[in-house]
């Protein structure tokens, strides 16, 4: 009988008690504060959601997580180097798990992102390409790329795609190359962290490093 860890997913809802947060007056400056700070001033509940693994199912650890349509979708390097979906009270529906060098298939995941309009998966993987999937983990198309990324994020017709070998943040389109968006940080042990990189929040997208202070 094979070992069945319990993992739970943690949903933090923030509080708005506090007002407009576009008002300057609302804006904690951190640099400011010596003391400790209580999450009860900006958290107003938290809600957890067990993870029912099967045999099929087994989760080795969460390397990241994305939500689209009541789904949550979990990216596991360690147990199966796969993606695994679960539906809204934590019961698995859908697997993709294909290492191998064929089409749709990799030899390891570096990110993944789902598109905020579509439910699409991408998943950047390695040797360098992109695989697409529809929301339900089924394949669609195949992307090969010319470099090594870490992070993956979509926008627009695209994807941002960061470079850690680089320092460098492209974009590319399903019909054109990559090119240059900006310049960013270099790490100077060459070494992506495990930092999400792209942060989405609802129409506004944000990228940070590790190895830099902005935003």
């Amino acid at each position: 009988m094979m070992k069945h860890t319990l993992f739970s997913l943690s949903i933090l809802v923030l509080c708005n008690s506090c007002g407009d947060r576009k008002e300057k007056a609302n804006i904690r400056d951190l640099s400011k504060v010596n003391n400790t700070i209580s999450t009860c001033s900006f958290i107003e509940q938290v809600d957890f959601i067990p993870l029912h693994e099967k045999d099929s199912f087994l989760l080795g650890e969460i390397n990241a997580i994305r939500k689209y349509d009541g789904k949550w979708y979990i990216l596991d390097n360690k147990q199966k180097t796969a993606i695994v979906a679960f539906d809204s009270v934590g019961q698995p529906v859908s697997l993709y798990d294909k290492t191998g060098n064929g089409k749709g298939e990799y030899a390891e995941i570096t990110g993944f992102d789902v598109s905020p309009e579509t439910g699409d998966i991408c998943i950047l993987c390695g040797p360098p390409k992109i695989i697409i999937l529809d929301k339900e983990l089924k394949f669609k198309q195949e992307i090969k790329l010319s470099d090594y990324y870490w992070r993956i994020c979509w926008y627009d017709a695209g994807f941002l795609l960061y470079s850690a070998n680089n320092a460098t943040v492209d974009y590319i389109t399903l019909e054109q190359k990559a090119r240059k968006i900006f310049q960013a940080e270099s790490d100077m042990y060459n070494v992506a962290g495990t930092e999400p990189v792209f942060i989405r929040d609802n129409d506004n997208l944000y990228f940070h490093t590790e190895q830099s202070d902005a935003l």
